[in-house]
């Protein structure tokens, strides 16, 4: 299902399912997948087609399917379990934040951390 993108499923698995229990209820599984912009009828869509058999919630597999659902849809596609195979991008699932400062930042806090007198790289 992930394809080449193996790396990027498993990050996204382990942002809903931290502990690796293979069980996303429902409400934490839908509102991962409100992450991807799509419209709540897309994703009605795309869940029918992840939990074909109504158990509702989803293990590693159906997360991995509806992920690939979405990135199909992101890339222009319908949501078809027939092309669960085709080779597209990961699933775009909210901005990601950008943690970086800048150089100028970074001497600043630099500086304000060293007027507080730190012992051993640690302020008291």
């Amino acid at each position: 299902i992930s394809g080449t993108h193996i790396q990027a499923y498993e990050e996204l698995y382990k942002q809903v399912d931290p502990t690796a229990s293979n069980y996303i209820n429902a409400i934490d599984a839908a509102n991962f997948l409100k992450k991807s912009g799509l419209s709540q009828a897309t994703l009605g869509k795309i869940w029918d087609l992840s939990d074909p058999n109504c158990k509702g919630f989803l293990d590693k597999r159906s997360l991995f399917v509806a992920l690939k659902l979405i990135a199909l849809v992101q890339n222009g596609r319908q949501p078809s379990i027939a092309d669960l195979a085709l080779n597209i991008p990961a699933p775009k699932m909210g901005d990601p934040i950008d943690w970086s400062i800048s150089q100028s930042d970074r001497q600043k806090y630099s500086d304000l951390f060293l007027t507080l007198n730190p012992l051993d790289g640690r302020i008291p």
